[in-house]
């Protein structure tokens, strides 16, 4: 935000925000947790202005809260502030809902797109996320061109990464987490295999490649199980909140998680970057192709799950070097099919659960 005013040496200027209000309409900043989200200015005299260099705000609502008498509203500007991105994807309808939806989550996308991927640009933790920043990735490319933004935060990845291979949940890494979370610390190959589908820019994963191949070779060294990914702390499905009716979870933080599995969560999320790792290896820069085996919904076939393998011949990777719109039919996961022998172990992991 900014402001333009006349005022005299002393007074004071001090501004909330918020993203909601309450059923009543009245200010509400519970949501914010312990972040005050307050500006506090002490003016000077004469005709000043002033907008903050060291902060930034995530509000709908402003109050304000003391001013000087002349003040008012229209003496403040709401600035919008996020990564430069050129904008490449729309969409519009006659639905108006679907046309909100939308935009919503264009403004969502800015307003967490600054400088890193934020889960949330308002309350008290304004973290980069690697949860947050690889599942919302892929929507991320359609509508903005993001390769420099993922680009710099990637190799904050590297950065942070562990000697021993786990990544930390937050990129930069500013706190300390748990360590090694399935779908998180995943990121490191999610995202770059996404950039590479999106813009057929395969220097994505040749950039991070090591950093992948160090996350795989360490989920061996804490799993419980050969071949899996269990017995490990994890996020699990977080926030999914499909619990049966009449369940009472042991704990606060088991509260905020989905009734999946967890050792299945971590273990698909596991097959999922070897199989990005695989295929990168197998098919090197100058032949890579989209055939990786991306974990798609399951659907119960006889006694085994099914997947959609897609994969595309040198001559298709000329004509489109994103590969898109060529797919084969849902195959079987036998291990028979593939030649490398992280296969079987990929095998295993779907094999291990009664789906």
């Amino acid at each position: 935000m900014s402001f333009e005013m006349d005022a005299h040496a002393g007074e004071k200027l001090s501004i909330s925000t918020a993203e909601v209000l309450d059923k009543d309409g009245n200010f509400y900043t519970a949501n914010y947790r312990s972040a005050r989200s307050q500006l506090h200015y002490i003016c000077h005299e004469g005709h000043q202005s002033y907008k903050p260099k060291l902060t930034f705000f995530g509000f709908r609502y402003l109050r304000i809260d003391e001013a000087p008498e002349a003040f008012t509203a229209e003496n403040i500007h709401a600035i919008v502030l996020h990564s430069e991105m050129k904008r490449t994807g729309w969409l519009e309808s006659s639905d108006t809902m679907l046309n909100q939806l939308f935009s919503n989550i264009l403004w969502g996308q800015k307003g967490n797109y600054l400088d890193i991927p934020t889960d949330c640009p308002q309350r008290d933790e304004r973290y980069g996320w690697t949860g947050d920043g690889q599942i919302f990735c892929r929507a991320g490319t359609y509508q903005y061109d993001v390769r420099q933004f993922f680009r710099k935060w990637l190799n904050d990845m590297k950065a942070a990464q562990h000697d021993n291979g786990w990544v930390p949940e937050v990129i930069p890494s500013l706190t300390a987490y748990q360590p090694g979370g399935a779908a998180w610390s995943d990121a490191v190959t999610i995202i770059p295999w996404q950039l590479y589908e999106t813009y057929g820019d395969i220097s994505f994963v040749a950039d991070m490649y090591d950093a992948m191949k160090k996350w795989i070779a360490y989920i061996p060294t804490v799993s419980k199980t050969p071949d899996l990914f269990t017995g490990c702390w994890t996020y699990g499905d977080w926030l999914a909140l499909d619990h049966p009716e009449g369940y009472v979870p042991p704990t606060i933080e088991l509260s905020k998680r989905g009734y999946s599995n967890d050792d299945l969560v971590c273990s698909a999320f596991y097959a999922n970057s070897v199989h990005r790792e695989i295929y990168f290896r197998s098919n090197g820069l100058r032949r890579i192709t989209q055939g990786a085996l991306l974990l798609l919904p399951m659907r119960k076939t006889s006694s085994l799950p099914y997947t959609a393998a897609r994969s595309f011949s040198e001559s298709d990777m000329s004509v489109h070097p994103a590969g898109a719109g060529r797919s084969c039919p849902p195959l079987p996961l036998y291990p028979k099919q593939y030649k490398h022998p992280e296969a079987a172990a990929i095998f295993k992991i779907f094999l291990a659960f009664n789906f």
